[in-house]
């Protein structure tokens, strides 16, 4: 029986993985915690830009992609570079796994000198408690590349530069 038990966890923990969604690129889906991105043009040169990462997607990996959609609505738009004016980063979810395990010990009494006992174990599988994570960031874009983007600073970015690093990685990020 405990073996049995043991193989419906495991196999409900593959499960679980093998449903975990890829980190990919593209457009956010319906949901505030949907995977990919979104964006608003506040003034004609300024966008404020949200990447929402898929579970598994490290903090560093999703800035990049929120840079990235930064950059292609720069460069759409005719700019060269942008100036990052406001970055927030929210962390959402409490843990690594979408399996969560819980367990319990009951102890019952009743008429006659009857007594019972008992343990249990079991799967909680919640997708939406995975940790992952959200960029979001207001941009000012420029004519200038790099530091005369936007007006310079240390958070100026050369447009095309950011999206050559982006085909450099791979297919995994192309959209």
């Amino acid at each position: 029986m405990k073996k049995t038990i043991f193989l419906l966890g495991a196999g409900l923990l593959v499960l679980a993985a093998c449903a975990s969604p890829s980190p990919v690129y593209g457009p956010a889906g319906p949901g505030a915690t949907s995977p990919g991105y979104d964006s608003v043009r506040v003034e004609d040169d300024r966008w404020r830009v949200r990447f929402t990462g898929a579970p598994g997607q490290g903090e560093e990996d999703v800035r990049a992609l929120a840079l990235r959609r930064a950059a292609e609505l720069a460069l759409a738009a005719g700019f060269e570079g942008f100036r990052v004016v406001s970055e927030d980063v929210e962390r959402i979810g409490d843990r690594e796994s979408p399996v969560g395990v819980r367990g319990g010990v009951a102890v019952g009494a009743g008429s006659g000198g009857w007594r019972g006992s008992g343990v249990g174990i079991g799967l909680d599988i919640d997708p939406s408690r995975q940790r992952r994570f959200s960029v979001r960031l207001e941009i000012i874009a420029g004519a200038g590349a790099g530091p005369q983007a936007a007006g310079g600073g240390d958070n100026a970015y050369n447009a095309r530069a950011i999206l050559d690093a982006a085909e450099r990685r791979g297919p995994a990020d192309r959209s």
